[in-house]
């Protein structure tokens, strides 16, 4: 079972519809994600957002004991700018949404395409590069993407906002930092919270850790199974999260 965790990661070259439409829009009293941070075992990391007066995300840093890395956005009326170093992703925005663009990778550049379905959900993304998936939908949320080897399993668990986690997980860089910070961006915000993830030999069990207004301020993942060479049976990951 293959699954990619929120650690820092750099750019080499409920109804009976397709999701819940009432989930997909923010508000403008909506709290900000401004930290997330990541710890498994002795390892630890933190990725910080910073936004302007508007919402708008301005700069990602992750950072762990050995590294650091920004990103910066610059931001018009209908379209969006990605940098770091010499890489570049330049996003046009229509109704809302992040349909097209660029991503410059050096001297190389390569267009960029996203598809909705018609509840504005994201379906598929291609950047270049390899940098390219697919995303299915059910009545409880994301129930496949082609990043998770595996079924997402729902019960019913719904937060404040949207669920950071799931948002990373199924997209891909060079654009997941920006999703976690901005979802609606990318028809990802979505705040159903999946039970586990079940692969066919292994699996990722959740539980779940709130603030009175029921924003998730914490995710444990627990991972069952000896078939992936990144976790032992039995070992749990914490994803801590801060809104303002």
């Amino acid at each position: 079972m293959f699954f990619v965790s929120f650690v820092l990661c750099f750019v080499f070259c409920s109804c009976s519809n397709d999701g819940d439409e009432n989930n997909m829009n923010s508000t403008s009293n909506e709290k900000k994600l401004v930290k997330i941070t990541y710890v498994y075992g002795s390892l630890e990391s933190t990725t910080s957002f910073n936004y302007d007066k508007q919402g708008r995300l301005l700069v990602v840093e992750n950072k762990d004991r050995y590294s650091r890395y920004i990103y910066s956005y610059i931001w018009s009326d209908d379209k969006v700018v990605q940098k770091d170093g010499n890489n570049v992703v330049e996003l046009r925005i229509v109704d809302g949404l992040a349909r097209s663009g660029s991503f410059e990778c050096g001297n190389d550049k390569k267009d960029v395409s996203l598809l909705y379905n018609s509840n504005s959900r994201l379906l598929s993304y291609d950047f270049g590069y390899d940098y390219n998936g697919s995303i299915t939908w059910g009545k409880n949320g994301i129930s496949q993407a082609s990043n998770l080897e595996g079924e997402i399993i729902y019960s019913g668990k719904t937060c404040k906002g949207y669920n950071p986690y799931i948002v990373y997980n199924v997209s891909s860089s060079p654009f997941d930092d920006f999703a976690v910070a901005q979802p609606s961006l990318f028809g990802l915000n979505d705040n159903h919270l999946p039970d586990r993830i079940k692969g066919d030999n292994d699996e990722f069990s959740f539980s779940y850790k709130f603030d009175n207004e029921g924003y998730l301020v914490e995710l444990a993942a627990t991972y069952h199974g000896n078939s992936n060479k990144d976790y032992e049976d039995g070992m749990t990951e914490y994803y801590k999260y801060t809104w303002e």
